[in-house]
């Protein structure tokens, strides 16, 4: 989960013009089916959930695995 993010913000900070949402966005999509179950099981969504709180959950989550 973190390395994802890392790269995730790495690509965005060369490519410029990417927002936080953006990379919400693209975490959401590409996640391993369990964590998005899991943050929707929690009533989070992409379009809500800032990057920062996606981050926490997420690896909670991959650690109670």
């Amino acid at each position: 989960v973190r390395d994802y993010l890392r790269r995730l913000r790495n690509l965005a900070d060369t490519a410029g013009d990417v927002t936080e949402h953006d990379i919400v966005r693209q975490f959401w999509m590409n996640c391993l089916p369990y964590i998005k179950a899991s943050l929707v099981d929690k009533g989070y969504e992409p379009n809500t959930v800032s990057l920062d709180t996606l981050e926490r959950k997420a690896l909670r989550t991959k650690r109670a695995y």
